[in-house]
């Protein structure tokens, strides 16, 4: 942790859960954070902590679903604290939605927060990086870039994306000479070349449910929804696998773990991710096992 003191790092979606708790960790290890969100005054309140732990901290309130705004950030964030060593790109969201009644807003409004903030972010650092040869990005992604849920269609979608985007941006790098030399691993804390990092968390304890939007449509439709995840939290090992949650803190752990050893892909749930990669491999399980469940949930 020390190797990160002084280092400075941008957070976005950083007033709340993961974001929030990375921020901590690295006031902890004496860095230099710049957090972002919308929320000023919880942004404030992280800002109070990381400063009371060791570290150095400034506040940016911005909405990451806007280019024009996400540049302003990498420049304040210059201003404030120098140049940037290491991006984090934590913000998201979802809508619960049937793929069927999702409308073109909502499909595009999880596009813009879940996969082009990030693409924004790269646009605003990386050119500086590519002159001085070195930086990484963290794009925290989610299992569900790897694979679809019921009721989280756009989301999935985004997600995908950004995990695509990832590995896009790691391949054009490696083109030009910029990806990570040999031995880049093995030597914490002096980083060599521009790494970007995805990470694949599963379900996390934290307030992405709360602040889920749900556009189930008619009482019927919640009460059939609810009952069907009660069915699949309570319902095969397989199933109960995905679904168990993890703490905030050790998806931060692992995060911030990473920026001093870089990765390329991060998965943080093992059970989960397990689960996620056999679905891939036999899609036929995972839509018998939907099926059961869904003639369940109406009983």
């Amino acid at each position: 942790m020390r190797r990160l003191q002084d280092k400075h790092i941008v957070v976005t979606g950083a007033s709340s859960g993961i974001g929030a708790e990375v921020c901590r960790l690295l006031g902890k290890a004496g860095a230099r954070v710049t957090l972002a969100a919308r929320n000023a005054e919880r942004l404030a309140a992280v800002a109070g902590e990381v400063r009371s732990l060791g570290g150095q901290a400034t506040c940016f309130t911005c909405d990451v679903t806007r280019r024009d705004e996400i540049f302003a950030l990498a420049g304040h964030a210059t201003n404030i604290f120098g140049q940037i060593d290491a991006w984090i790109n934590n913000a998201g969201g979802g809508i619960y939605h049937r793929m069927l009644e999702a409308t073109e807003e909502d499909m595009l409004a999880q596009y813009r927060l879940n996969c082009l903030s990030s693409l924004w972010a790269y646009q605003a650092v990386v050119p500086s990086w590519i002159k001085r040869g070195w930086g990484q990005i963290v794009d925290v992604c989610s299992l569900a870039g790897k694979s679809g849920f019921a009721f989280g269609g756009g989301y999935c979608a985004s997600k995908h994306a950004l995990s695509a985007i990832g590995d896009t941006m790691r391949q054009e790098l490696a083109l030009m000479g910029l990806g990570p030399v040999p031995g880049w691993g093995s030597d914490p804390g002096k980083l060599k070349g521009i790494v970007v990092t995805t990470v694949y968390p599963g379900v996390t304890v934290s307030d992405f449910s709360k602040n889920r939007v749900n556009r189930a449509t008619t009482p019927e439709q919640q009460a059939e929804d609810a009952a069907i995840t009660r069915k699949m939290k309570s319902g095969s090992r397989l199933v109960r696998m995905t679904m168990g949650a993890h703490s905030t803190r050790s998806v931060a752990r692992a995060i911030v773990r990473a920026l001093f050893r870089p990765v390329f892909t991060l998965y943080t749930h093992r059970g989960a991710t397990l689960v996620v990669l056999a679905g891939n491999l036999a899609p036929g399980l995972v839509s018998r096992t939907a099926a059961k469940l869904g003639r369940s949930g109406r009983a």
